[in-house]
């Protein structure tokens, strides 16, 4: 067994990309928190409620805390992030009849029947409420979890696509949480395993939902099209104006769908994947260096050299000896502040 308690895990401030939106520090003052648990909890009603306790922890691991289907009951039903401070989970609401209204610092949204929005639950510029005149009464599925990771997750999530997210009711995920009706007011004791798979469940079924709404495919498949003429052509002589010609656009657009999508240019690609090719022919076969670079379309055996340690770092023959057909990671691609996680730190 684990003792969380003795790991001092990191907080997610520590983690955090700075180049993402975190939540401001803030809080209510006691009075209004007071005033607020006075009319929020008889607001709403469950119409049922599954807490989960898991067999074992795994600390850094998403984790599910509840899952449960509520009504709205009296006006005046809200909360937001400066109320519920002290809190840091993260909760997923969906809407399955009636309407809410979602805010955070893009704007005030409704959140129609077959959406939801996610959110940590201490962001103190996000909140929801119900509509004050509603003719049909706001019902949703609330889940609620935690997790070092999961939070990550969300703020990753929500910072590339948003906090709304338009899911139909039949999606697997959906039907799954709705499953747990049956065990009315039960606590379950799923496998930590089991569920860090239902939070990553939800989340990559939010980003699926969104990707398809919310990104251009056009550039997507552009690239993926010239991905696989370079790949065929890693053999032979093949420049950046022959893979333009074949996917019938011009030079420019090429370039700019590559640095878009890729951060690297068409001719950097088709030398990465050439030398690529190159390192295995090295490892796995007996061909002589010479004979790889004619092999792979270079006419001038000096160019190959010079395009290898470009890549690689070392020459081919150095590569022979002891290299690795591990490829380094693109500079180009990698961001300074890439987020890490520390040793140790502290918990919030």
């Amino acid at each position: 067994m684990v003792d969380v308690a003795a790991l001092s895990l990191p907080t997610l401030s520590e983690y955090h990309d700075p180049s993402l939106p975190a939540p401001v520090p803030s809080g209510a003052s006691a009075g209004e928190t007071e005033a607020w648990c006075r009319t929020h909890y008889r607001s709403y009603q469950h119409i049922w409620r599954v807490d989960f306790q898991l067999l074992e922890e795994m600390p850094l691991s998403p984790r599910p805390m509840s899952i449960s289907r509520q009504i709205v009951v009296e006006p005046g039903y809200y909360s937001n992030g400066l109320i519920r401070a002290a809190h840091d989970h993260c909760y997923f609401c969906y809407s399955l009849s009636g309407a809410g209204t979602f805010w955070n610092e893009q704007g005030v949204s409704p959140v129609p029947a077959g959406s939801g929005f996610l959110m940590e639950v201490n962001d103190p510029r996000t909140g929801y409420r119900s509509e004050p005149n509603a003719a049909i009464p706001w019902q949703f599925l609330a889940f609620e979890f935690t997790g070092l990771a999961a939070r990550a997750l969300v703020r990753d999530l929500t910072a590339r696509y948003g906090a709304l997210f338009a899911l139909g009711m039949q999606a697997p995920i959906l039907q799954r949480l709705q499953s747990y009706e049956t065990k009315n007011y039960a606590v379950v004791h799923p496998h930590a395993v089991d569920g860090a798979e239902m939070v990553i469940e939800l989340l990559l079924a939010l980003a699926a939902s969104a990707r398809v709404l919310k990104e251009p495919d056009a550039a997507q498949d552009l690239v993926k099209r010239a991905m696989q003429l370079i790949e065929e052509h890693a053999e032979s002589v093949f420049s950046v104006t022959d893979l333009a010609q074949r996917l019938g656009v011009s030079r420019e657009r090429l370039a700019r769908v590559f640095r878009l999508r890729l951060n690297l240019s068409p001719h950097q690609i088709i030398q990465e994947q050439k030398i690529r090719r190159a390192c295995f022919l090295l490892k796995d076969t007996g061909m002589p260096i010479k004979q790889i670079a004619a092999h792979l379309g270079y006419t001038d055996y000096t160019n190959f050299i010079r395009a290898f340690r470009q890549v690689m770092q070392i020459t081919p023959h150095e590569f022979h000896l002891r290299g690795s057909i591990q490829f380094p990671r693109r500079v180009s691609q990698t961001s300074t502040n890439e987020p890490r996680l520390p040793l140790a730190g502290k918990n919030k």
